[in-house]
C-alpha cells in the first residue's frame, strides 16, 4: 500500500507553522545565551576594586582593631597598641586568625609585641605582684582577642602562619623589633613591680 503524500498546497500550508517554531526556538536560545553572558560578567570582579582580589582569609590589623568589644581589658590592649605600635600599623596585612579551637599552643609561652608590664597593669590594676597562674591567664585572655593574636612574636611559627608571605613576616619582625625589649618574663615583671612599690613607699 502506498503511503499518502502531502500535496504541494498542504506543504505550503504547514510551512509557516514550522517557521514559527524555529523562530521561537531561536529566540529561546538567544535569551538563554544572553542570560548566561550577563551572569558570567557579573561574576567577574571589578578590576578597580582591590578587595575583590584579596583572599577572604586576608585582613588587616586595623580591621581586627575595629572589631567592637565591651571587655575593659581588650579595650585597654587596643589603646596600648595604638600608643606603642609604629606608624602605619593599621595597614599591616595578615591572614585572619584561626578559630581558638583549632590552635594548640602553650599559652604561657606566648609573647606579644606590647610592653608586658603595661599589660599586667591593665589585667590586674594596682597589683604589686603577679602569680604564675595569673600570668598564664593574662596571656590566655590576650590570645582570645583576634587583634592580640596578630601581635604574637613567639612562638615564631604562629606568627609566620599569620603572615601573608615570608617577606611580610620579615617586615613585621623588623617593625616590632624596638618593642621586643619590653616583652618580659614573669620574673622580670615581678622585679619591676617590686621596684616600683619600693620607690612609691620612700
Amino acid at each position: 500500500m502506498r503511503s499518502p503524500k502531502c500535496s504541494t498546497g498542504e506543504s505550503l500550508h504547514l510551512l509557516p507553522r514550522a517557521v514559527d517554531r524555529w523562530t521561537a526556538l531561536g529566540r529561546f536560545l538567544k535569551d538563554l545565551f544572553n542570560h548566561y553572558i550577563i551572569s558570567l560578567c557579573e561574576s567577574i570582579p571589578d578590576i578597580n576594586d582591590v578587595s575583590s582580589f584579596l583572599s577572604p582569609q586576608m585582613t588587616t590589623l586595623g580591621d581586627l582593631f575595629d572589631i567592637p568589644s565591651t571587655d575593659p581589658f581588650s579595650i585597654g590592649v587596643k589603646q596600648l597598641a595604638s600608643d606603642y605600635l609604629p606608624f602605619g600599623w593599621r595597614e599591616w596585612q595578615i591572614k585572619s586568625p584561626p578559630a581558638l579551637s583549632d590552635v594548640k599552643l602553650d599559652r604561657s609561652r606566648l609573647r606579644f609585641a606590647l610592653p608586658t608590664i603595661k599589660l599586667v597593669k591593665l589585667y590586674l590594676p594596682g597589683t604589686t605582684h603577679i602569680t604564675d597562674r595569673q600570668f598564664k591567664d593574662m596571656k590566655t585572655a590576650l590570645f582570645e582577642v583576634p587583634f592580640s593574636q596578630a601581635l604574637i612574636t613567639s612562638p615564631s611559627g604562629f606568627s609566620k602562619a599569620l603572615s601573608t608571605s615570608e617577606e611580610d613576616y620579615a617586615q613585621f619582625v623588623e617593625k616590632v623589633k624596638p618593642l621586643l625589649k619590653f616583652a618580659l618574663s614573669l620574673t622580670e615583671v615581678n622585679r619591676l613591680l617590686a621596684a616600683e612599690e619600693a620607690t612609691s613607699m620612700q
